[in-house]
């Protein structure tokens, strides 16, 4: 796992100043493997993601969830293809986790590679939002 702050770029809601997270993870293929960590204080906010896999010829299946609901699913292509699965940054964010709750992933059939943008807030920024 890669993580770096954003030096650059930071998201300002209701007056208050949040950095920027990008963090880079493998997971191999599996059920609820966490992405980020549950904490009792503070929430996640996904701002954008890259998403590919990384098993050869093989398409897989991953499904990103918060608790028990999946907040994104989607296919794969082969790494072996060069191309990805690219959710750009939107300044609304995508969805955003609970306090409590963590970001995991379910991956099938192939492993799967995931860049994440993301901040971390003790605040409730907006009602969680769905891709679906």
């Amino acid at each position: 796992m890669i993580s770096t702050v954003d030096s650059i770029r930071k998201i300002q809601i209701n007056g208050q100043v949040y950095p920027v997270t990008t963090q880079y993870f493998g997971f191999a293929v599996g059920a609820g493997q966490t992405i980020l960590a549950a904490n009792a204080t503070q929430r996640h906010r996904v701002y954008a993601m890259s998403l590919q896999s990384s098993g050869g010829a093989g398409i897989s299946f991953v499904s990103i969830k918060t608790g028990a609901t999946t907040r994104y699913g989607l296919y794969l292509p082969a790494a072996t293809v060069g191309s990805m699965n690219l959710i750009p940054f939107i300044e609304e964010g995508y969805f955003e986790t609970d306090t409590n709750q963590a970001l995991t992933i379910d991956v099938v059939t192939a492993a799967a590679l995931i860049n994440l943008t993301y901040i971390t807030s003790t605040t409730h920024f907006l009602s969680p939002l769905c891709l679906s």
